[in-house]
């Protein structure tokens, strides 16, 4: 099945990164012929297995523009696209302290960035491909060389990317603006051990020892104080979220138990009532996702009917990609609705809110 290009080999340059390197691809092995040395290519975007993504395009695009097969079997044979695994928090331009830090520097940087000092790159050599010619391992001990990148993916995202998530809708329905405000609470810290160590890592095939340790410096991590990561930015698309990081645990919690997990069930709760707007001070807090999402949740049944509105939810598989209306599910996140939808009205704070997982 072909791609439609855009990009023409003689635009100066090609609209895009992909076509980008293939044209300059092209042209090094026009000018330098067979025998051309080739590449390594290791992209650093966090699409999932980036290099084969990357990979395919280059070819998609050779081949819409008539490339000679010459030149795909040299790309075949010299140029290695490896893919990567990224994990490092970054939360962007320094707002309040900006001027500050410039002052410091002595200069105006109009890229100045704010990341955490935690720092993993997992660099993916399958069999059959080139050791990474940059030694990058050798030099960074946040730097890996991997024969597969997909189980220390699983990893971050389960661990990492899913405890944001989950605790995301609560804090900010409770009035907690960052991450690190909501890690000087003991109640929240206690609520995402208890997630990761009783609903996330069992549902993980992975080594027990690599993820606890993992989890144990996600919570570190979570509680730098020189990291502001604002709870509002991780709603964004949250629907797609909870399914690439959380659903899975759910499902295979309900399996084993026979019970709704009840921390990820809260956490679920919390986004239903987030994207409904039945929360105190939602007018500031409006869900960010698509139009036609933050429609299809207004069109659904009101808080005040938690059965029904559990119901519909889990039914829904135009949000999930399935049904998870089981009975134990539906049971569980009805009550785990009506206990929040009363608290938030009663304004109750973050701890008191994770009480309700119990």
């Amino acid at each position: 099945m072909g791609v439609w290009i855009a990009a023409r080999l003689d635009d100066a340059p090609p609209a895009g990164f992909p076509a980008k390197l293939a044209a300059l691809l092209a042209h090094r092995w026009r000018r330098l012929g067979n025998e051309a040395p080739g590449w390594q290519v290791i992209p650093c975007e966090l699409t999932d297995r980036a290099g084969d993504v990357l990979a395919a395009m280059v070819r998609d695009h050779a081949r819409a523009w008539n490339l000679p097969q010459a030149f795909l079997g040299w790309l075949d044979r010299n140029v290695s696209f490896h893919n990567t695994l990224v994990d490092r928090i970054v939360t962007g331009a320094p707002r309040a302290d900006r001027e500050a830090i410039e002052a410091t520097l002595g200069y105006h940087d109009p890229c100045l960035t704010t990341t955490e000092l935690y720092n993993f790159l997992a660099i993916e050599q399958r069999p059959g491909q080139p050791a990474p010619l940059l030694p990058l391992a050798a030099h960074d001990p946040g730097t890996v060389i991997v024969p597969d990148v997909g189980p220390l993916k699983l990893r971050k995202l389960a661990i990492l990317n899913g405890a944001h998530t989950a605790l995301c809708p609560l804090a900010l329905q409770a009035g907690v603006p960052t991450v690190g405000a909501a890690m000087e609470m003991p109640a929240a810290r206690a609520f995402l051990t208890r997630l990761l160590q009783d609903e996330v890592i069992p549902a993980l095939d992975l080594p027990p020892d690599q993820t606890r340790s993992f989890a144990d410096e996600v919570l570190r991590r979570f509680a730098d104080p020189h990291v502001h990561h604002l709870w509002h930015d991780f709603s964004l698309n949250a629907v797609a979220k909870i399914r690439a990081r959380n659903q899975d645990r759910m499902t295979a919690y309900l399996a084993r138990h026979g019970t709704a997990p009840p921390c990820l069930t809260l956490s679920l709760a919390a986004w239903v009532l987030f994207y409904r707007g039945e929360f105190p001070n939602a007018p500031a807090l409006p869900p960010r996702d698509s139009a036609e999402t933050v429609a299809h949740f207004a069109s659904l049944p009101s808080a005040a009917d938690p059965v029904v509105l559990a119901s519909a939810v889990l039914a829904d598989d135009r949000l999930w990609g399935a049904r998870l209306d089981s009975p134990a599910f539906c049971r569980a996140l009805a009550a785990r609705i009506a206990a929040l939808w009363r608290a938030l009205d009663a304004g109750a704070d973050l701890p008191a809110l994770l009480t309700l997982a119990d």
